[in-house]
């Protein structure tokens, strides 16, 4: 019975060589990194309400907003709002 899938050995090998040497640089750089190269949590942020052991805080954004949020002209319900997106769109 014949395989309709064939293989290429070379190929296969040439693989598996290129990722074992991309295995290796990366179990490299991991193995370089310390936890001093490392920083957590850097994010400006403002402490919004805290209940027992649980925090909300409001980050502060570190870029200036590029884009407008998105506006959606449905409410909860489904219903439309024409008026208010003629509003908005003029």
């Amino acid at each position: 019975m014949h395989s309709r899938i064939q293989f290429d050995p070379l190929q296969i090998a040439k693989q598996f060589a290129d990722f074992s040497q991309r295995l290796l640089q990366g179990s490299e750089m991991l193995r370089s990194v310390k936890d001093r190269d490392v920083q957590i949590a850097t994010t400006p942020k403002t402490e919004v309400f805290r209940q027992d052991k649980t925090t909300l805080y409001h980050y502060e954004p570190m870029a200036k907003r590029a884009v407008a949020v998105p506006w959606s002209s449905m409410d909860w319900s489904g219903a439309t709002r024409w008026p208010i997106c003629r509003k908005i769109a003029h």
